[in-house]
């Protein structure tokens, strides 16, 4: 039986999830209908890059001015790259070579940044970013420039020591593979995901709160112990390959499925281009 108190919590309760409805239905009417887009996610609301000054190919620098005017996806990466960064950028110069029917004023470009100073000088970047697309800016900058500008991309990477006894210049870099997409007021806008990196995963959170997190996005991720006589941490992990789409109320909204699909990438730059800006 309600007794008085039970019922002014449930009146209250109605009436917040009355005024909640109210105010998504007011929202949802007063937010401007942006494009289907395939492959990108958009943030809610873009955010501003602090000041950087890289160091582009042909020895000029680049700042944040020279970001504006177009929708830009960065990518991180290093010459020396055995797989992620040559695979990336051949996929990606599909899509740019869809992108060259578009005017050369607003036409979507990818700026690469090798996170390898060491070796990867402005002339070799330019020499291999080309070799892929002409129409790529490369760039990099000192490791501590880099750093700053990787995390105002919520990016990430790191030198790998070579193996004991190899040469100290066969070292490797790991790194972001997320690809961050800039807005034409060079803000960060949102990001396009290739296949999740367990170990960088792995790396923020506890095993059981991952498995939580997993199951809430229906994935799925094991580690694979390493084969007998070798060493423990030798292990691979299994995972999905799925890349879940949140939608900006943070709700699971759909998947993306690798690998990564230029046509679907061109076709959101060209849609985002020719949407009015925000």
């Amino acid at each position: 039986m309600f007794n008085r108190t039970t019922l002014i919590i449930l009146v209250v309760a109605l009436a917040a999830g009355l005024g909640l409805l109210a105010s998504q239905k007011f929202l949802a009417a007063q937010a401007p209908a942006g494009p289907q887009l395939q492959a990108a996610r958009l943030f809610p609301q873009p955010r501003e890059l602090p000041a950087f000054s890289l160091r582009q190919s042909d020895g000029t620098q680049l700042v944040p001015g020279e970001l504006k005017g177009h929708w830009t996806l960065v990518f991180l990466g290093f010459t020396y790259c055995p797989d992620v960064c040559p695979t990336t950028l051949a996929e990606l110069a599909q899509a740019q070579k869809q992108w060259e029917v578009l005017p050369d004023a607003t036409r979507p470009r990818l700026l690469f940044v090798s996170v390898d100073p060491e070796r990867d000088s402005p002339d070799r970047i330019g020499e291999y970013t080309h070799a892929f697309h002409r129409d790529t800016i490369a760039a990099t900058a000192d490791v501590p420039a880099l750093e700053n500008f990787a995390r105002s991309l919520s990016l990430v990477f790191a030198k790998v020591p070579a193996a004991e006894g190899a040469p100290a210049d066969s070292y490797t870099i790991d790194h972001s593979a997320t690809i961050a997409l800039l807005d034409p007021q060079g803000r960060m806008a949102g990001i396009i995901q290739p296949p999740l990196q367990p170990k960088a995963i792995a790396a923020t959170a506890d095993v059981p709160a991952l498995e939580n997190f997993a199951r809430s996005l229906s994935l799925v991720f094991a580690k694979v112990p390493a084969a007998e006589g070798a060493p423990a941490d030798n292990y691979t992990i299994d995972h999905s390959a799925t890349i879940a789409l949140l939608d900006p109320q943070g709700r699971m909204a759909g998947i993306i499925q690798p690998p990564l699909q230029p046509k679907a990438i061109a076709a959101d730059l060209v849609a985002l281009t020719q949407a009015p800006s925000k």
